[in-house]
């Protein structure tokens, strides 16, 4: 029994150090942000940087979630355009 573990901690070891460090650096890739406050102007600019940087946006509502593309906004009325697709 004792040649059989020395056998499989090896294995065994370096399989779980694979899987935690999958599981570190997988889980950070696709991390949620939010846009907290939604003062005009802070709003505004984050959400045109986003654009910008191609980043996914996704519109949570209470029935569906939509993918948001093609954002255009407008300063003087303080109003946003989208395309949303489900």
């Amino acid at each position: 029994m004792n040649t059989f573990l020395r056998k499989v901690r090896i294995p065994v070891s370096l399989f779980l150090i694979v899987a935690i460090l999958n599981l570190s650096i997988g889980c950070n890739y696709y991390k949620v942000r939010s846009i907290d406050e939604l003062t005009a102007s802070l709003s505004k600019e984050k959400i045109q940087s986003y654009q910008k940087l191609h980043k996914y946006i996704v519109l949570h509502t209470a029935e569906t979630n939509y993918h948001i593309t093609d954002i255009s906004i407008d300063s003087t009325n303080n109003f946003m355009k989208a395309k949303l697709l489900p």
